[in-house]
C-alpha cells in the first residue's frame, strides 16, 4: 500500500488533511480537536448516533468531513444527505463539503457530474451529496440515502416528522442527529434518554463546555480577578471560570446553561416558558400534580410537610 492508498484509507489520516474555514475567516487545515476525535471513532463504529453539545464545538465540520470523505473514498453510488431546519442551514452544510473538494490538490479532483445549490454528485462513481431542509416540499420522499446528517433537530418545527421521515428514508445506513439543547423533553432530549435507558440501540455524546479548548479567557494582571461565592466550588481552571463569567454577563444565566451547558441534566434545566428564573428552579426537587389537578412545587423545605397534605 502506497502513501495515497493509506491516506485514502483512513479518516483520521484524510480528515486532517482537509481544508477549511476557521471563525476568523481564515483558510486552515481541519485538525481534529478532542471532541472531533470522539465523534469519529462512534462515527466507525457504525451505529446511529445523538450528539448534544454546546455552541461552536466543531460538531458539525466534523461529520460533515467524515461524509465527504466517504463520498469521495467509495467505488460505488452512495447517497448522503445534509438535512437541517432551515433550507439556509443544510445548504451550509453542503458548501463545507464542496470547499473541502475544491481546495484537494488538483490531481486528485475528479469530474463532477453535478454541482447546485442541493447536489454534488461525482462522475465515475455516482457518489453524491445532497442537501434536504425541513421546510422543503417532498423532503426525503423521493430518494433513498446511505448516511444521514440532520442539524439542529431541537429547533425544527415539526421535529418528529422530521425524524420519521429520516429513518424511513435510511437504507439500513447511519443517522446523525446533533444539536443544542431547546427545551425539556424535545426529541434529542428524549432520544438521549432512551440510549441511556437501553430502549433504543443508539451512541449518545455529550461534550460539557469545560472539555474544549477554545472556552477559556487569559487573564491579565489589570483584570484583578478574583472568584466570587458562587464560583468558589467550580471545578475548573480560573481561566473557564473567567470565560464563563463573561458568558453569563452577555447571555444571560437561562441562555448560558442551555447553550452551554455542563451535563445533560443542566441543558434541559430551562423547561421554556416558566415564572420562575431557572436558578430558583434548581432548589425544587418534586413537581407533583395532585388528585385536584393543582401543581404542587415541593423543595427541600416543605418536602415532609407537603407529602402528608396532598398523599404523596
Amino acid at each position: 500500500m502506497n502513501e495515497l492508498e493509506r491516506i485514502m484509507n483512513d479518516p483520521y489520516e484524510f480528515i486532517s488533511r482537509l481544508s477549511i474555514i476557521d471563525k476568523n475567516g481564515k483558510l486552515i487545515e481541519l485538525r481534529p480537536n478532542q471532541e472531533q476525535l470522539h465523534m469519529l471513532e462512534a462515527l466507525e463504529e457504525g451505529k446511529d448516533i445523538y450528539i448534544l453539545k454546546p455552541r461552536q464545538i466543531g460538531s458539525s465540520t466534523l461529520n460533515v468531513a467524515y461524509m465527504f470523505w466517504k463520498f469521495f473514498t467509495s467505488k460505488t453510488p452512495m447517497t448522503q444527505v445534509f438535512m437541517s431546519h432551515k433550507s439556509t442551514s443544510s445548504k451550509h452544510l453542503l458548501n463545507i463539503a464542496k470547499k473541502m473538494y475544491y481546495q484537494l490538490p488538483s490531481e486528485l479532483q475528479r469530474e463532477i457530474e453535478v454541482d447546485n445549490t442541493t447536489t454534488f454528485k461525482l462522475r465515475d462513481t455516482g457518489s453524491e451529496l445532497k442537501t434536504v431542509s425541513a421546510q422543503s416540499k417532498g423532503g426525503l420522499r423521493s430518494f433513498t440515502c446511505s448516511r444521514l446528517l440532520i442539524s439542529e433537530i431541537a429547533f425544527a418545527e415539526r421535529p418528529d416528522e422530521m425524524m420519521a421521515a429520516a429513518i424511513a428514508s435510511l437504507n439500513n445506513g447511519q443517522l446523525i442527529v446533533e444539536s443544542t439543547a431547546n427545551f425539556y423533553n424535545d426529541i434529542l432530549h428524549r432520544s438521549v434518554m432512551k440510549i441511556q435507558n437501553g430502549s433504543l440501540n443508539a451512541t449518545a455524546l455529550f461534550f460539557p463546555w469545560t472539555s474544549h479548548n477554545e472556552y477559556k479567557t487569559h487573564i491579565k494582571k489589570e483584570d484583578k480577578f478574583s472568584r466570587d461565592h458562587e464560583e468558589v466550588d467550580l471545578q475548573m481552571t480560573d481561566e473557564q471560570v473567567f470565560w464563563r463569567r463573561d458568558k453569563i454577563s452577555k447571555l444571560g444565566w437561562e441562555k448560558f446553561v442551555r447553550e452551554f451547558p455542563l451535563t445533560i441534566e443542566e441543558a434541559y434545566t430551562q423547561t421554556g416558558s416558566s415564572y420562575l428564573p431557572t436558578q430558583d428552579l434548581k432548589d425544587i426537587d418534586i413537581v407533583q400534580v395532585s388528585s385536584d389537578d393543582m401543581i404542587y412545587l415541593a423543595t427541600p423545605e416543605n418536602c415532609s410537610e407537603l407529602s402528608k397534605s396532598v398523599g404523596i
